[in-house]
């Protein structure tokens, strides 16, 4: 489970930061995606650039989102969370509707 779901259980449960950071980095481990991506002929050759751009930028944003984390509060970090929330509800309900691809 990701998503919206779980960060309304972190922020009910008010969820200390770093639980939270190592709860998600746990379920991004267990959730391998890349071998069920590639049987199901999601994965493509042609598109190798764009996988090795985005697994980059992904890094970045591992590394950028640390060092945040590190300087924000408990409090900041679940407003930020609450934030994150709501944008997360409103693009899963927009890409549901067919208002983005």
């Amino acid at each position: 489970m990701n998503g919206p779901p779980i960060m309304i259980m972190y922020r009910a449960l008010d969820t200390p930061k770093a639980t939270v950071r190592g709860n998600n980095s746990w379920l991004n481990l267990l959730q391998f995606r890349l071998v069920p991506y590639y049987m199901m002929g999601l994965i493509v050759i042609k598109d190798v650039q764009l996988y090795g751009v985005t697994s980059a930028a992904g890094l970045a944003g591992v590394i950028v989102g640390d060092q945040l984390s590190k300087r924000m509060g408990q409090r900041v970090f679940q407003q930020v969370l609450g934030v994150l929330m709501v944008l997360c509800c409103v693009l899963m309900f927009a890409s549901g509707l067919g208002l983005v691809a």
